[in-house]
């Protein structure tokens, strides 16, 4: 257990590494984002293509920023990163919200998982470790978790993110636009220390508040359900070794850290996301109790 949440959070550094190599082809020396990267509605397909990085920003990053463009004339440059951010939700709907299931279940299985684990605790032999492992499968099997989707609903967001981290740094509606009279382009740091606006910080905080809330809402609601369960007292200690919140909780540490120093339009489709999963977590959850 222990082996399959160390890779993953070695999965999620390599990918945000990505990220910050992403960022730097689109800036100078100076941070600033090289005229040439600019998107603007002017900007066309084949010139993505041939001048604006290959495949993968004509076809994922140009459609998003082409969005926030056009967006932006009608509803302001804010809600049209979060019309935007919907949208890309909407997409990827079916495969977040079986993942949020599936997550849930995990939580209210908890106890069960822990039973299993004490079970075999001092039997190390292979045999053993089969029988554990069966056991375990044969759980995820009678619950309909599927461990596959679940990770894959886990990681999706991550391409997603760097997807629009390109599109809200490459927009001209966001190089150019302002909310509240703020630089969206400007990061909380910029905006905080050499600005000297308190309001990026405003931003900053309430950001990771509702980030932190939709990544630990899912285990609130499923402790508060195995206390209404009548097994819960049974399972009242749960074994900390098998309870690995490690990913949960290092995933929110580096999003607080690289929120500080990404562009505040950023933050503001963090936000958005943010409460789409709170959303879809209250949408699974009555769902998943009724079962």
């Amino acid at each position: 257990m222990f082996k399959v949440h160390r890779n993953k959070i070695l999965l999620l550094v390599a990918l945000l590494l990505i990220l910050l190599g992403g960022c730097a082809r689109n800036t100078d020396s100076k941070g600033e984002i090289l005229p040439d990267r600019l998107i603007s509605k002017e900007t066309t397909f084949s010139h993505m293509m041939d001048k604006g990085g290959g495949l993968y920003d004509a076809i994922i990053v140009y459609p998003m920023a082409q969005g926030i463009n056009y967006l932006s004339d009608y509803v302001g440059v804010v809600l049209a990163i979060g019309v935007v951010t919907l949208i890309v939700n909407a997409i990827i709907f079916p495969i977040s919200m079986k993942s949020t299931r599936d997550s849930q279940k995990m939580q209210l299985l908890q106890p069960e998982l822990d039973r299993i684990n004490e079970k075999y605790k001092d039997r190390n032999d292979e045999r053993s470790n089969m029988a554990k492992s069966q056991e375990v499968m044969g759980l995820y099997k009678k619950y309909d978790i599927k461990i596959g989707s679940m990770m894959l609903g886990s990681f999706l967001p991550l391409p997603i993110m760097l997807a629009m981290w390109g599109a809200v740094q490459r927009a001209y509606a966001v190089r150019y636009g302002t909310f509240l009279g703020l630089d969206l382009h400007l990061s909380p740091q910029q905006g905080f220390f050499n600005e000297h606006i308190p309001w990026y910080l405003v931003i900053f905080v309430i950001v990771n508040i509702v980030q932190a809330v939709s990544m630990l809402l899912p285990q609130w609601l499923a402790k508060r359900r195995l206390k209404q369960s009548r097994s819960y007292k049974a399972y009242d200690k749960p074994k900390k070794s098998s309870n690995p919140n490690g990913m949960m909780y290092a995933m929110l540490v580096m999003i607080i850290v690289f929120s500080f120093t990404w562009p505040t339009a950023m933050s503001v489709y963090w936000f958005f996301s943010s409460a789409v999963n709170i959303v879809k977590t209250f949408i699974a959850q009555p769902k998943m109790e009724g079962k």
